[in-house]
């Protein structure tokens, strides 16, 4: 797998909420009681920013973490997207784009947790 090599914490938090949000949409529709849920393994490449990501995003308010160790949306994070979505989704990038799919191949999680 070949990462960009100007990618840095900026752009994980950007790739985190545009995940959570795209995901959440696909699996939930405008269901706010429901958050869909993910984490990265350690393993993989991009856990050291992930890690760093989620951090900051946790200090913003908009992200929380699930009892399972899973992050989610929280309401503020939820009206931050959708009031953002102009500016979250016009690249479509995903963390499957460096080789990891949350819902598809293991080095992630997807779920759903129930508020």
């Amino acid at each position: 797998m070949i990462l960009a090599p100007t990618i840095g914490v900026t752009q994980v938090k950007e790739l985190v909420l545009q995940n959570l949000w795209h995901y959440q949409r696909r699996h939930n529709g405008k269901d706010r009681s429901k958050r869909w849920t993910f984490a990265l393994t350690p393993k993989h490449p991009l856990f050291p920013l992930f890690a760093q990501a989620i951090v900051s995003l946790q200090m913003d308010g908009l992200v929380g973490m699930a009892p399972n160790h899973q992050y989610f949306l929280t309401d503020y994070g939820y009206h931050y997207c959708e009031s953002s979505v102009d500016e979250l989704l016009p690249e479509n990038r995903f963390f499957d784009d460096y080789g990891i799919s949350p819902e598809e191949n293991g080095n992630g999680q997807g779920g759903t947790k129930t508020s």
